[in-house]
């Protein structure tokens, strides 16, 4: 959690308690950081896309891929972005938007298992997401993915290509596919 707090910190980010820097329809764009939503969130890079529903409950995104914001992780591969709640114990999700193959989808792994192991130490639901430009939607390789994930970094991982919509579910406290 310190490492958490520091890295919302790094550019007092955390002073930015809504965000005004939305789209028409109400989803953050791909260039907020550090900004807290209630609503929806997007992530966005080459035509993949994560689309997350907040259901009123507030969460920070975080591009945590940015070697000029965060030059003090510039040699540690990490994934794309952070989606972790405001109380950022609760529940996080760690996003990897990659081109796919096998090759893509391994160096996703690894990227998401660095930034889990680097910022997830105290927070109690982990989850893990890659929207990939080609991929099975399901099968035997999808599922050895997700046991890996599980197994190594107690992360349930969503795996889809060009378009993954999640939701929380503040009842229960986990992310589901919408």
């Amino acid at each position: 959690m310190e490492q958490m707090k520091r890295l919302l910190d790094y550019h007092s980010l955390k002073e930015n308690k809504r965000n005004d820097c939305v789209e028409q329809d109400g989803i953050s764009c791909s260039n907020c950081n550090g900004r807290l939503f209630n609503n929806k969130i997007s992530c966005e890079e080459k035509g993949k896309t994560l689309q997350f529903s907040c259901n009123g409950y507030s969460f920070y995104k975080i591009k945590l891929d940015d070697n000029d914001r965060y030059s003090f992780l510039k040699d540690i591969k990490r994934c794309d972005f952070i989606i972790i709640s405001e109380e950022l114990t609760k529940i996080a999700l760690w996003v990897e938007l990659k081109k796919g193959g096998e090759e893509g989808i391994n160096d996703a792994l690894e990227q998401l298992g660095n930034s889990i192991i680097m910022f997830g130490r105290n927070i109690q639901n982990k989850y893990a997401a890659i929207v990939c430009s080609r991929f099975p939607k399901s099968g035997s390789s999808t599922t050895l993915y997700k046991e890996k994930c599980k197994k190594k970094y107690d992360t349930l991982l969503f795996i889809e290509t060009r378009l993954l919509n999640l939701k929380y579910n503040p009842n229960d406290n986990t992310i589901s596919k919408t």
